[in-house]
């Protein structure tokens, strides 16, 4: 299933901040666009495959984010750019793109709703959509859904502006949050812009066209003016799931079995997956870790191996996981450049801490280096090391928490 996220709207009310940038690359904290902030929750999610639209100052975003892969996902977008066409012309446009089902999500919404159980109601209602609700304290500020009695079959729209000043019974505020059939572009006019929201539901609804609703508790913010977005910055760095664990993993020597050292990779047919990784990679994940890659690659800055030529390396390792990591970070770069990233230092760590909202205090790094040692501790991690063939003497350079022989005996440690 692939996403789709508006991110085409003018953002007036920010100025001046969209004078120069687009509504959707407000940063939610230092160097993080809400815009990214949402391509990695979905990632988290499992979704890899996203479409983004575009019209005020398109190529702010498409710099930023180029294909995807530098997120570990493919990125395409739906220029918009000669007239904005709103959200369900929006979804018309890119329709080619979206393939059967995806789903829909605001740019300028932040929060961190659950994908999972809207994808389920979807898939188990049969029906064209569906969408999370939630309650508010201004429910005069969105378009209001009222539920079957019982159902979670939307039996009434009730767009703004309405008269509904609090919650009762089974009436609740769309959240902006979607999942929704292909099958809708039949019901969207061609040729202007149209609204998903005042339009194009609301019709469906009062046609009869099963459409259904998932409660959800947590928390949306609007970033839509400068005191809004400094709120939602502060809400975000408090936000529980901005200290989440992380068990940090160097490649080479720990995922899949090292080279000697002075070797190095340049195709996946060299390699094969450590004894226990799996195993590992699943328990971490089950009690609650972020599985995060941070690997030195120089041989991109000596030439032997592309950028492209490594993503296709990390495909294969990814898959042979059953893509149970949750973000693979990797400095190019060899010691001459002089670089924040490569280890021993602790740039990709604190990188991953920043995007992935990491306790560094929380989490667990596994090397097999004392690179890779010296880096965790220098972000404030919990070390181990893990004893090869080739890695006696550096294990005699550094001071981890432990050290092991194989990747069972780092299970007790989770």
């Amino acid at each position: 299933m692939k996403a789709f996220i508006l991110a085409a709207g003018l953002g007036t009310r920010l100025r001046p901040f969209t004078d120069t940038m687009p509504k959707a690359m407000a940063p939610v904290a230092p160097g993080l666009p809400l815009l990214e902030h949402h391509v990695r929750q979905l990632r988290l999610q499992g979704i890899r495959d996203f479409v983004i639209n575009l019209h005020h100052l398109p190529e702010k975003i498409t710099a930023h984010f180029g294909d995807g892969s530098r997120l570990g996902v493919r990125i395409e977008y739906s220029d918009e750019s000669e007239q904005l066409l709103d959200t369900a012309g929006a979804i018309r446009k890119a329709a080619p793109l979206l393939g059967s089902e995806f789903v829909l999500v605001y740019a300028d919404q932040l929060h961190f709703l659950p994908i999972a159980p809207l994808v389920a109601a979807y898939r188990e209602s049969g029906a064209l959509g569906a969408l999370m609700v939630k309650r508010s304290d201004l429910p005069q500020n969105g378009d209001l859904v009222e539920l079957a009695a019982g159902e979670s079959r939307i039996a009434r729209w009730h767009p703004r502006p309405h008269e509904f000043t609090g919650f009762s019974g089974n009436l609740y505020l769309n959240a902006g949050v979607y999942v929704l059939s292909s099958a809708i572009v039949e019901h969207i006019p061609a040729g202007r812009a149209v609204s998903l929201d005042r339009e194009v539901l609301p019709g469906l609804v009062a046609a009869g066209r099963p459409l259904h609703a998932v409660a959800a508790s947590d928390d949306i913010l609007d970033i839509g003016t400068p005191q809004k977005l400094a709120f939602a910055q502060s809400w975000f760095a408090a936000h529980p799931s901005r200290k989440r664990r992380a068990l940090f993993l160097d490649r080479d020597g720990v995922i899949i079995h090292a080279l000697p050292r002075g070797e190095y990779l340049t195709d996946w047919s060299q390699s094969s997956l450590v004894n226990g990784i799996d195993t590992l990679v699943r328990t971490a994940r089950s009690a609650g870790y972020l599985t995060v890659v941070v690997t030195n690659q120089p041989q991109i800055s000596r030439g032997l191996l592309s950028e492209d030529g490594l993503r296709s390396i990390h495909d294969r390792m990814e898959s042979a996981l059953d893509r149970q990591l949750d973000a693979i970070y990797y400095c190019p770069h060899t010691d001459a450049d002089g670089c924040d990233c490569r280890k021993p230092k602790d740039g990709m760590l604190l990188r991953g801490s920043r995007d992935l909202g990491i306790d560094l205090d929380r989490s667990i790094l596994v090397g097999d280096s004392d690179r890779d040692v010296h880096a965790g501790t220098a972000a404030g991690c919990r070390t181990v090391f893990v004893r090869n063939a080739f890695n006696a003497d550096e294990a005699t350079r550094c001071s981890p928490e432990r050290y092991v022989n194989n990747l069972s005996e780092i299970l007790p440690l989770l």
